[in-house]
């Protein structure tokens, strides 16, 4: 392209090619120029990528602002977000120009960039879930995401509720809004954010999804829920991952044997290995005990 302008100044490349009918000639040409008011020339180029080529190469960020941020392109409104971002760091007016853009992802680039939480929770009612999401994921005030996302209607914010709601004591609270939520995850994170095992367990033993029901196996303890009733309550469960989980919380060894003929391989082998474990262990505790006895014998002699 440096062969086609040649050795012209920067006024003749000008004059000679800003009505070139070939987009990537007006585009370099503009990636040449210095003079700021032969760029602006630009701005109203057909072609997005001449656009795009001005905003990279204009200095002045409110000009900017104003004279693209509502280009009919994207591509070019993302540019004026980046720059007006890294050069001048101004959340307040990337949020004041772009915050209501139709486009998504313009939205998105805006909200990556901020840390002021009153800009950040501006967004919450926004339609797109994934900024909805981005809000949860930035603010800080837990009281203030449960009471704005609580009922969200994407799963996946709701999600992000609970797993945020590290703070807030009031578990019955958690328990109540979301142990009947539609979606499985959601619910296995409340399983998951519970420190009352017998209420999980009776509240989700029987959960239409595995992954709840799997939660379930993964926080409860043999302190609180004994083998047997654990045993009871999930050795028909159709879902093999789960069987597994309950073979490695068994201790005892004929509750074991129930799975010796699991239709599953992975359930199979769990209990043979609990199994080969345990007869090892016997087997170190009958010796010690045969050694401890040897000893107190050659001690009475």
């Amino acid at each position: 392209m440096n062969e086609l302008f040649g050795e012209l100044d920067e006024q003749a490349r000008f004059e000679e090619f800003k009505d070139h009918p070939n987009e990537s000639v007006r585009r370099e040409l503009v990636y040449t120029l210095t003079d700021e008011n032969l760029i602006h020339t630009f701005k109203d180029d057909s072609d997005w990528s001449v656009r795009q080529a001005v905003v990279d190469k204009l200095s002045d960020t409110d000009e900017l602002l104003r004279t693209f941020k509502d280009d009919t392109v994207w591509n070019v409104r993302l540019s004026v977000v980046r720059k007006v971002y890294n050069e001048q760091h101004d959340e307040q007016a990337i949020f004041n120009a772009f915050k209501d853009d139709e486009d998504v992802s313009i939205r998105l680039a805006v909200f990556d960039r901020l840390s002021d939480e009153n800009l950040i929770y501006a967004f919450k009612d926004d339609p797109h879930g994934e900024v909805r999401k981005g809000v949860v994921n930035k603010l800080s005030d837990e009281q203030v995401i449960f009471e704005n996302f609580k009922d969200d209607p994407d799963s996946n914010v709701r999600h992000l509720v609970v797993k945020k709601l590290c703070k807030l004591s009031d578990e019955q609270l958690i328990f109540e809004t979301f142990k009947d939520d539609p979606n499985a995850l959601v619910r296995a994170e409340v399983v998951n954010k519970l420190s009352d095992e017998q209420l999980i367990f009776e509240t989700f033993k029987d959960d239409e999804s595995y992954a709840v029901r799997g939660a379930v196996l993964h926080v409860v303890s043999d302190e609180q829920i004994n083998e047997q009733t654990l045993f009871d309550a999930f050795k028909n469960k159709p879902y093999w991952l789960n069987r597994k989980r309950l073979v490695d919380k068994l201790s005892d060894e004929r509750l074991l044997q129930t799975f010796k003929n699991d239709p599953d391989e992975h359930v199979r082998d769990a209990v043979a290995e609990k199994l080969s474990e345990m007869s090892t262990q016997d087997y170190t505790e009958f010796s010690d005990a045969l050694a401890e006895l040897s000893n107190e014998s050659l001690n009475l002699q």
